[in-house]
């Protein structure tokens, strides 16, 4: 991406409902969150990726998630 000057764009991951659902913002306490959630009815919903705020201030999708 850097040799061809690209900007990479996030992929945004499925489940067995589709296409999952970013969801972000500030918690009740400050924290910053965002991830990504199932589109389901709530009884079905699979498992949130949610991601970690790295110290240089960007979001990364943990390890284990992908």
């Amino acid at each position: 991406a850097k040799t061809l000057g690209a900007e990479v764009v996030e992929t945004i991951p499925n489940c067995k409902h589709g296409s999952m659902a970013i969801k972000e913002g500030t918690s009740k306490t400050g924290k910053p969150y965002r991830g990504y959630v199932c589109t389901a009815a709530r009884p079905q919903q699979c498992k949130p990726i949610w991601m970690n705020l790295t110290a240089q201030g960007t979001w990364r999708v943990p390890d284990e998630a992908i």
